[in-house]
């Protein structure tokens, strides 16, 4: 049977299929595929007769057999199974950009496969789906010719792990996966994605999954000049690039988001960020691509819109004063510095798993984000691949730390070779550093004295991290006798307090903006090591909601979910549901049998109950 009104392209040209399922158009084949836009309710068959790879990168393209020959007339045909993907949950994470070096391979294998098959496994229980995308650097365009490792070794890395990776996945281009063999010319940005294009598929296409539309776009315009440097083997250019989109990609993205319904949610991916953060307490926004005001102005109609993006290798959240629709998410780099931390820290102080600890330079550590959908309801959470990947923040006490700075040999050596390194030797007394990986101006970090109930005065502390040196300067400086060449800089995101005494302990409260509490006690002083200092400690909890963590992990097979202000229950049979917020306040509602539609004035988090079963939702 054919499935009627899907959209089919070529990357140029739009056609629908008929009520019998069929199309047909006229291409030119530049791209080489054709590719149709997944409708809601429906993915691509998937059954044990697929390969690993084919089941984990999904395929909605098929290349064509005679590119080369316009006359001649191609039939590619598709099959769809049905999914029940209104409520569903998403991995998304950037820059994976491997590359067969500093043990970065077997690092992501032994940290990220158990977090992807403990997500699969919750999802399973909570009886919805899950899938997954990344925001481009699948592998590093550097190395691919002379560490032979680029998108053939990427794919071969998840289908021999498929036991621990049974997710769709959904690609995103970056600028290294750019191929750097092909000469700077007129068409060198087509030309040298014509690798991914093979290996990976469509550079840019949308899919629909339950009421989220994902347009999917390259924004990576690759030059490769040759200024005659020295590159690496097979490389013959700089490799250099501008970010932005090719009026190609809007042309076809125009036409693309004038097709989707304005109340959908919309999710833009792409590899490089459309904002730059500025200062985190004022809100203020760079510009991070050449043409965004076209892309703005195309996601200006639909009321919630979230970008994707990676390629900074840091984590910031923007929502832009001008288009308070938007909220931009730039997820951290999943090997945190390309590895460089976690292979230094790996040979001195490895993690309970007997590798590295990856690191980005803000501190945050390698990780990846959930996105949990429920119609047009969405949360997130922040997933570290550190022991326990619940947790949102790093403490430390100032004397601790002003301490080791002073004593430590390794590190007297490193302020003394690099100044900027020593500010915390300087710290005044009994501060406390709060590093909240994730943060964003509707999160709230409060820092307790002891017994006291009342939090100590916090403040935005713009430094260099301190787990980041930890992990990555300190270890290089013990192998090498000296620091890299590039070190790292300020982030936005650490909060500073100042306690009364030395020795009290502290308890750090940080409240995201869903209603989740996170809290960590440290006594002090402190020791000072990656380990002691990293998230899972024994005397961290996680409190979602104040509710009850089983209904926050949305472990509920309910059929509730958010529509604008309502909440929409499908009850199997006549009843009552009650409805309780996160300040405690609850009401009970009368059901009907099937949909039920209940006005709710707040927005938050609500927990919807009925027959002793319950399910959080999150009124936007």
């Amino acid at each position: 049977v054919g499935v009627e009104d899907v959209v089919v392209s070529d990357g140029y040209v739009f056609t629908r299929t008929n009520e019998d399922g069929k199309y047909s158009f006229y291409s030119d084949k530049k791209n080489g595929y054709v590719f149709y836009e997944i409708p809601s309710g429906y993915m691509p068959v998937d059954n044990s007769s697929l390969t690993s790879e084919q089941r984990i990168f999904t395929r909605f393209w098929k290349d064509l057999s005679k590119r080369n020959d316009l006359k001649a007339l191609e039939t590619v045909n598709f099959q769809l199974q049905v999914e029940n993907n209104m409520n569903f949950r998403m991995l998304v994470g950037a820059d994976p950009q491997m590359s067969n070096r500093n043990n970065d391979v077997n690092t992501f294998r032994t940290l990220f496969f158990p977090c992807s098959d403990a997500e699969y496994k919750e999802a399973m229980e909570a009886n919805v789906p899950i899938y997954s995308t990344y925001m481009g650097d699948l592998a590093w365009d550097n190395y691919w010719y002379s560490r032979s490792w680029g998108h053939y070794e990427y794919k071969n890395l998840f289908a021999t792990n498929y036991s621990k990776y049974k997710i769709r996945h959904f690609s995103v281009m970056g600028n290294h996966d750019h191929d750097g063999a092909v000469y700077t010319s007129d068409s060198v940005d087509f030309m040298s994605a014509e690798t991914y294009r093979r290996q990976m598929g469509p550079n840019y296409y949308s899919y629909n999954i339950g009421k989220v539309h994902i347009l999917v776009m390259d924004d990576i315009i690759y030059k490769n000049e040759d200024n005659g440097g020295s590159y690496a083997k097979g490389i013959v250019g700089e490799r250099n690039y501008t970010t932005g989109f090719s009026e190609t990609q809007l042309n076809w993205a125009k036409r693309d988001l004038a097709m989707v319904d304005k109340n959908m949610t919309v999710v833009l991916c792409m590899h490089a960020p459309m904002y730059k953060i500025g200062s985190i307490a004022q809100n203020t926004v760079e510009y991070g691509l050449t043409n965004h005001a076209v892309m703005e102005e195309l996601l200006a109609p639909f009321k919630q819109v979230f970008i994707w993006s990676g390629h900074r290798h840091v984590t910031y959240n923007m929502s832009p004063p001008t288009h308070p629709n938007i909220i931009e998410h730039s997820i951290n780099q999943m090997g945190g510095d390309l590895y460089s931390a976690s292979y230094y820290s790996g040979l001195y102080s490895p993690s309970p798993q007997g590798v590295g600890r990856p690191v980005s330079a803000d501190g945050t550590p390698g990780s990846y984000q959930m996105f949990y959908f429920y119609g047009d309801s969405v949360t997130w959470r922040f997933k570290g691949l550190e022991k326990d990947n619940n947790g949102q923040f790093h403490v430390f006490d100032g004397n601790s730390i002003r301490n080791f700075w002073r004593t430590d040999a390794t590190m007297k050596a490193i302020g003394a070779a690099n100044e900027n390194l020593n500010t915390y030797a300087s710290l005044e007394d009994n501060v406390i550093l709060v590093s909240v990986f994730n943060y964003d101006p509707r999160w709230k970090v409060e820092v307790f004295e002891g017994s006291s109930t009342k939090s100590l005065d916090v403040s935005g502390y713009n430094c260099r991290s301190i787990y980041y040196i930890l992990a990555h300067e300190y270890n290089y400086y013990k192998k090498n006798k000296s620091l890299p060449s590039s070190i790292v800089g300020n982030h936005y995101h650490t909060f500073k307090a100042v306690a009364k005494d030395a020795t009290t302990p502290i308890t750090v409260r940080v409240t995201d903006r869903f209603g989740n509490i996170y809290e960590r006690t440290i006594t002090r002083p402190q020791t000072v090591s990656l380990t002691s200092l990293a998230v899972g400690q024994n005397t961290e909890k996680v409190i979602l909601t104040g509710i009850d963590k089983k209904y926050a992990e949305m472990s509920s097979t309910l059929d509730a979910y958010a529509d604008g202000n309502e909440i929409i229950i499908n009850a199997k049979k006549a009843g009552t549901a009650q409805i309780t917020s996160v300040d405690g306040m609850s009401r009970t509602v009368m059901l009907n049998e099937g949909q039920n539609k209940i006005s709710v004035a707040q927005k938050g988090i609500v927990i919807v109950t009925i027959d002793g079963e319950s399910k959080k939702i999150y009124l936007r």
